[in-house]
């Protein structure tokens, strides 16, 4: 039987992204996190992420049977679910490499996707997906908070951080010694003491981290 343009087609970009995906694979089972495999992984996953929406925008559906490379036989993926699960794995690699903001994008570019299949005739686990989907958005708001955070901790000098953290001392050692504050009751003063040393201890990680970049 003769193959048409689009089946044609889908099979050149389900080869492409095989080809790219063992790379990939090979490289998030390796265990190596370093900076410069983490680049590596997240510019995998991306172009594979981008060549299966752009073939699911398309309609094109990925050809029939299991693919044998080597002693490996690999599943063939809806073309929109391979982008959902290949954008998640992109903004794990941006995230460990802490570009958050790049992270959040992925996420989002997952999450839609997912938004996609559940909304598409004849999926079966609709309920799955819209769950992914919301899992992928949390993600993708934690990556924004995050950069946040990020962005304000770099502008914000160590000098500050530690006045936080001694202002939280400050107000958990009056409740020690009886000597209240102001007007503030001992528990007011708990709160607002353990306020502040969360805030300071989370902005020396941050601060600590964002350096070591």
């Amino acid at each position: 039987m003769k193959k048409s343009k689009a089946d044609k087609r889908a099979e050149k970009v389900h080869d492409e992204i095989v080809n790219i995906n063992i790379d990939a694979g090979a490289n998030f089972l390796s265990g190596d996190r370093s900076p410069k495999a983490l680049k590596m992984m997240r510019t995998q996953y991306a172009a594979i992420a981008e060549r299966a929406e752009t073939a699911a925008s398309e309609g094109l559906q990925p050809p029939e049977g299991p693919i044998i490379k080597g002693v490996v036989e690999l599943k063939r993926d809806n073309f929109r679910e391979r982008a959902a699960k290949s954008y998640a794995l992109a903004g794990y690699a941006s995230s460990k490499l802490g570009d958050y903001n790049g992270a959040a994008q992925f996420y989002e570019s997952s999450a839609r996707n997912y938004h996609g299949l559940a909304n598409e005739s004849g999926v079966q686990n609709y309920k799955e997906m819209l769950i992914k989907e919301k899992k992928e958005k949390g993600l993708a708001k934690m990556m924004r908070i995050r950069a946040s955070i990020s962005g304000l901790l770099k502008k914000l000098p160590f000098a500050a951080v530690i006045l936080i953290f001694c202002f939280g001392i400050l107000f958990l050692s009056s409740n020690i010694t009886g000597n209240v504050i102001g007007n503030m009751t001992n528990s007011t003063s708990n709160i607002i003491g353990a306020a502040f040393l969360v805030v300071g201890l989370v902005g020396g990680f941050f601060w600590i981290k964002n350096k070591k970049r």
